[in-house]
């Protein structure tokens, strides 16, 4: 169940847990969480992981480490409790008893996931994301029954909660190609766009000169990095015209054309580096983002303010995100707690998360 959910239901649960780490904000994680369905799917998944398995944060975060204890290697181990049932009311084979223990682990493991995404989706709806919960809780939630009969044994698990099921099966195949479909007319509007009016070039042929800008002969383009930049790595687009390659920055109005990709590229990165030197590292204007006004006239709102980014920042500075969570999650709901009763920055109850495509 652990690898459907890492390659079907959350694919980039790595990228989001990082950025949970990251941040140890346990308010900025829960608007990360209401904003993206990934990010919710990882963190329920994150929560699910921690129950079942003792020390899988040292195991799976950070990544691909040499995860050692007492330098032993650490390995995955799951802890099932309440599976073992009372084998004086059962005449079972051995065959029927280690079915009868598969299915009722099965059930137990389900319904930690649904525990997990449960406390997922609250932290969020909260507005305080809250991962300091008992790893390996007991005994874990369960609902189930078996029963012998002429016909053999029956195994019955009882869902009596109303719970959303966040592994369905992902879009079938026409649904996704569709999808990526969009995604790329976007792209390729996004390009077109950026690639009109006239544009600083340069060629081996004519050097430095203000032409238009040239746009992909059959509309294949592809975006890459540039290397060579140690305080940045600028995209561009590489594509064909003009009976040969061009490579054009996709925040800045330079470009540059040669006879094969590689040159072309050399190119762009030649006349970059001399256009920084005569006027300097161009960075892109970004929008600033928007920040509502928080209003702190209590001298114990501004407090707890503090105290809660205090926290935080000690936390990242000492990478304690797993030992920290509980001193986090308090200081976080009493900074809220402390604030206005306006609570306009959470969604009310009831409402339902949608994440943005």
């Amino acid at each position: 169940m652990q690898r459907y959910l890492r390659r079907h239901v959350a694919r980039e649960s790595g990228h989001w847990i990082r950025q949970f780490m990251a941040s140890c904000d346990p308010i900025a994680i829960a608007q990360l969480m209401r904003s993206n369905r990934g990010a919710l799917l990882a963190f329920g998944e994150m929560l699910w992981a921690r129950t079942l398995e003792p020390g899988v944060s040292r195991r799976r975060w950070p990544y691909r480490m040499d995860a050692t204890e007492d330098g032993r290697s650490l390995w995955g181990h799951l802890v099932l409790r309440g599976v073992e049932a009372d084998k004086r009311l059962l005449q079972l084979s051995p065959g029927e008893w280690q079915w009868l223990q598969y299915q009722a682990s099965g059930a137990v493991i389900a319904a930690a996931w649904r525990r997990s995404m449960a406390i997922a989706v609250q932290s969020a709806r909260n507005g305080i994301a809250d991962w300091s919960v008992d790893e390996h809780p007991d005994p874990l939630p369960e609902n189930w029954s078996a029963r012998q009969g002429p016909a053999g044994l029956h195994f019955v698990n009882l869902m009596q909660d109303q719970f959303v099921d966040w592994a369905r099966p992902r879009p079938d195949k026409a649904a996704r190609r569709a999808q990526q479909q969009v995604r790329a007319d976007e792209r390729r509007q996004a390009m077109q766009s950026a690639c009109t009016g006239p544009c600083l070039s340069w060629s081996p042929r004519e050097e430095w000169h203000v032409a238009a800008s040239w746009a992909p002969a059959n509309g294949v383009f592809r975006l890459h990095r540039l290397l060579g930049f140690a305080d940045e790595r600028p995209l561009f687009w590489l594509f064909e015209a003009d009976g040969g390659f061009v490579a054009r920055l996709r925040d800045l109005r330079l470009q540059a054309w040669a006879e094969s990709p590689q040159a072309a590229i050399h190119a762009l990165r030649t006349c970059l580096r001399r256009h920084r030197a005569a006027y300097g590292p161009a960075v892109p204007a970004r929008k600033p983002a928007a920040v509502e006004p928080a209003v702190l006239c209590d001298a114990t709102v501004q407090d707890a303010a503090e105290h809660c980014q205090d926290l935080v920042r000690q936390a990242k500075e000492h990478s304690r995100f797993w030992e920290a969570a509980p001193g986090l999650v308090l200081a976080a709901r009493a900074w809220l707690g402390k604030q206005s009763r306006d609570a306009s920055h959470l969604p009310r109850e009831g409402t339902r998360l949608r994440a943005k495509d």
